[in-house]
């Protein structure tokens, strides 16, 4: 029998595999690096060893996270916790905790999330972790925007903003702004939305972070899409597209297909609409994105109404209404009401209510 070559040695070796999809990860090749982390994982398993079993089960867990499968990274995630108690690794089990948090928040559990990012930051301050604090604020103001409460986004966006300017780190920097950006469309401030992404895409693309700059594209888009400069809005949406689709990320391409559909509703393109909501739909049903499927019920109501399908329209919004009124998701209940009484001839005030600067004032509403 030949003995196993070196290479084949250095890949059965669980060290030896995190490593290697630690470089898989620095080049955006998640599904690739996904076999690897389970390969070392397993190996840690067998060898018991507790402290390897919880830096592979927190690294498969970011790696699942980036590919969308926002179910299975939590069950990693919990492992993790559940190791880092075991050993006393108090930062590390809030590092897992707050890991957890973000897939729950994907998966319209804000609720849970939330409760789980204040017991991180709260254990973050008093270990003085800078960095834990910074990331868990930011990741605080994702959550208030799943919510719907904006203000309260864009004020953790900012304080993630200082604290990592306080740091020096770009990066984070560099998604703060993008936070910011996201918050400050929905709030109908689209030329502050266009600034933050920009900024952001200069910090993306002078360090090499593919996905940051796909994000802060995609986000440039929207903002040129609420300003009605649609030539630009396609031309960076395409942009985000294209990064996506290299690196395989479901998550955000879904929010930049629907991007499209909205653009093309607005043009009277309803053909060319519903492909890209068709497949946006695929990936928020594949990442179980109860809030993305609210946003596809939406656009595809326009559709019906540019279409004369007023009934089929209604029940699309009724469907919309429900599922975001089920998962509290405000600001996509008060987009379908403000819809519906539109279409019933009536006003709907619940976007000042909200604090937000749009209004449904005519159908098809550009849902910012």
């Amino acid at each position: 029998m030949q003995r196993p070559s070196g290479d084949s040695e250095r890949l059965s070796d669980p060290d030896s595999l995190l490593r290697r999809a630690e470089h898989l990860r620095a080049g955006s090749r998640f599904a690739e690096a996904d076999r690897c982390l389970k390969l070392a994982y397993r190996g840690y398993r067998r060898r018991r060893d507790l402290e390897g079993v919880l830096h592979a089960s927190m690294a498969v867990a970011d790696n699942l996270r980036m590919l969308g499968r926002f179910r299975e990274a939590s069950r990693y995630y919990m492992t993790a916790m559940e190791s880092a108690e075991s050993s006393g690794e108090t930062v590390l089990r809030a590092d897992a905790a707050t890991g957890l948090a973000l897939s729950l928040r994907a998966l319209g559990l804000w609720k849970e999330s939330e409760r789980y990012l204040r017991a991180s930051l709260r254990t973050y301050r008093k270990m003085d972790d800078r960095e834990g604090v910074a990331f868990a604020t930011w990741s605080m103001g994702g959550v208030f925007r799943v919510k719907g409460d904006i203000r309260g986004a864009l004020e953790h966006f900012s304080n993630a903003l200082e604290l990592y300017r306080i740091m020096r780190d770009r990066q984070g920097q560099g998604y703060s702004l993008c936070g910011l950006g996201g918050a400050s469309r929905i709030a109908g401030d689209f030329r502050a939305s266009l600034s933050y992404y920009r900024r952001a895409n200069r910090i993306f693309t002078s360090t090499g972070d593919r996905f940051g700059t796909a994000y802060s594209y995609c986000g440039i888009g929207n903002a040129h899409r609420m300003e009605g400069k649609n030539g630009n809005a396609r031309e960076y949406f395409r942009k985000a597209l294209r990064i996506y689709d290299s690196i395989g990320d479901i998550v955000s391409s879904a929010y930049t297909l629907w991007s499209m559909g909205m653009l093309n509703i607005m043009e009277g393109r309803l053909a060319m609409a519903n492909r890209y909501l068709d497949r946006a739909m695929k990936h928020f049903r594949a990442t179980g994105d109860r809030r993305g499927e609210c946003y596809i019920y939406m656009a595809r109501a326009q559709t019906g109404l540019a279409d004369g399908r007023d009934r089929a329209a209604s029940a699309l919004l009724r469907k919309a209404l429900r599922l975001a009124g089920e998962w509290r998701f405000r600001i996509e209940y008060c987009h379908c009401r403000a819809m519906l009484a539109r279409l019933e001839g009536r006003r709907n005030a619940c976007h000042a209510r909200l604090g937000l600067s749009i209004e449904c004032s005519a159908l098809p509403f550009n849902i910012p």
